[in-house]
């Protein structure tokens, strides 16, 4: 896939704020070892986990703007956003798949 050349030629991870439709576009061309962390945001409301599509969808350009403002390079940056209440979640996330919660 043309996209995904230039972005491994470098070993550079990719972080992915695309919605899940868009990301199974780019999912299937990866190759083993190819770096590629999802980022997924979920709302609580009365103890219960789920995406609402429009908070996702605000927390998504909040967090490019993190990464762009705070010149994050590295994966493990992006567990310091902390827009409109969003926080890191360690116990949901994996090294493939960061889970930031907001209440």
């Amino acid at each position: 896939m043309k996209i995904l050349n230039p972005l491994y030629e470098n070993g550079d991870c990719a972080v992915n704020l695309a919605s899940e439709e868009y990301a199974a576009a780019v999912r299937k061309h990866l190759k083993p070892g190819d770096a590629f962390v999802d980022i997924v945001f979920n709302s609580i409301h009365n103890g219960k986990k789920r995406i609402i599509t429009t908070a996702a969808k605000i927390a998504r350009g909040q967090m490019a703007r993190f990464i762009l403002e705070n010149r994050i390079a590295e994966p493990e940056g992006l567990k310091g956003f902390k827009a409109d209440g969003w926080r890191y979640i360690e116990n949901l996330s994996s090294q493939k798949r960061y889970v930031f919660a907001s209440h």
